[in-house]
């Protein structure tokens, strides 16, 4: 708000967002899609309800969270899961636990036997325990990766919402799937020694996973094309997170509000029915890939997100705070496409739907 940035001149905007917090704090993104799920399908419990794209969170300072671990544990076939601190990132503060494997397991007895709220993973801070998502998509059929993709606030007021592409995180392990023993195989962070492909070599991948498994076709339609499948998710699943931070991160329809930018990004895994899973939110993408080796893609889309994002910048201040003019339509998106726009009336919201497999492969063991 002005108020609380007074040396702002007219033409200036601060690079910040109410909320932003929200996509650092891995607990406090889980609960607030938590609630947007049960406002959307009008659940009255949270734990009820779920999206189909979030793998299974459990916030292990929660009883209810709790409760619905030990209950998913007896019903369901078996599964992995990652214990992650709340506040940690760069793939620290992370551990692995397969599906038959004694870490789960003292977990499990931990939770059912030394109480909920106060055990011994609560006393160390917010922890969340994530759902591993199994029968993932390799990369060339050895190597496990995931997706980090950008999005750009243009506007908070209006809100507007671009989608920018990304590149693809691998890891250097071979994988197996049933072997949890080896922490680098399941991991896919450049900090944690992966490196960076480019999204065409990604699409390439799932292009040829999509030939090779008439199931797909046969599900998803022969003239699909399965790269434009897997970003259709991504875009509506941004769409989503907007909708469900939309006062709480953007102040939107709230006194506090007042335009500004913030760039950040979305992490996303996909399985072999090229279905997406949001792993999780970052508000502090990195944007430099400098100097590490194997890292040359990670810096060529850097470069061009940033030289996206200066264009749009600047053409969004121009029109808005020194013209007076609507934000949209813009003349110089590079790779953005807009996903979310409260400008426009009746207002935007990319939105996809496709038939999900109602059942997933569960994990090997």
């Amino acid at each position: 708000p002005r108020n609380h940035f007074p040396k702002l001149e007219p033409w200036q905007r601060y690079n910040h967002m109410i909320g932003r917090e929200l996509y650092d704090e891995k607990a406090a993104f889980a609960e607030g899609m938590g609630r947007y799920c049960s406002q959307k399908h009008h659940f009255k419990e949270q734990m009820h309800c779920s999206l189909p794209y979030l793998p299974y969170s459990f916030l292990l300072d929660n009883n209810d969270h709790v409760k619905a671990f030990l209950k998913l544990m007896e019903d369901a076939p078996p599964k992995a899961f990652v214990l992650k601190a709340s506040d940690v990132n760069m793939g620290k503060g992370i551990t692995m636990m397969g599906p038959d494997s004694q870490k789960l397991k003292d977990l499990r007895y931990t939770l059912e036997n030394e109480g909920t709220t106060f055990n011994k993973y609560s006393e160390k801070g917010e922890f969340i325990l994530q759902e591993y998502i199994c029968n993932g998509l390799l990369f060339e059929n050895q190597f496990k990766f995931d997706l980090r993709f950008h999005w750009f606030v243009a506007s908070i007021d209006p809100l507007v919402v671009l989608f920018h592409d990304g590149f693809g995180r691998v890891s250097n392990v071979e994988y197996t799937e049933s072997d949890f023993s080896n922490f680098d195989a399941h991991v896919t962070n450049i900090s944690q020694n992966g490196r960076a492909v480019s999204w065409e070599d990604v699409a390439t991948n799932i292009r040829r996973h999509f030939t090779h498994h008439e199931e797909l076709a046969y599900r998803l339609g022969k003239d699909l094309d399965p790269v434009s499948h897997v970003l259709n998710q991504m875009k509506a699943i941004l769409a989503d997170i907007i909708n469900s931070f939309r006062e709480a991160s953007f102040g939107v329809g709230s006194p506090l509000s007042d335009n500004g930018f913030n760039i950040l990004a979305l992490d996303f895994y996909i399985d072999n029915d090229l279905d997406v899973f949001l792993i999780e939110p970052q508000s502090q993408p990195k944007l430099d890939h400098t100097d590490e080796a194997g890292q040359a893609a990670g810096r060529t889309v850097a470069r061009k997100f940033q030289s996206d994002f200066l264009d749009v910048a600047v053409e969004v201040t121009r029109k808005q705070q020194i013209l007076g003019h609507s934000i949209l339509p813009l003349q110089n998106m590079g790779n953005f496409e807009v996903v979310y726009d409260t400008e426009s009336q009746p207002n935007f919201r990319f939105s996809y739907e496709y038939p999900r497999p109602d059942k997933k492969k569960g994990c090997t063991i």
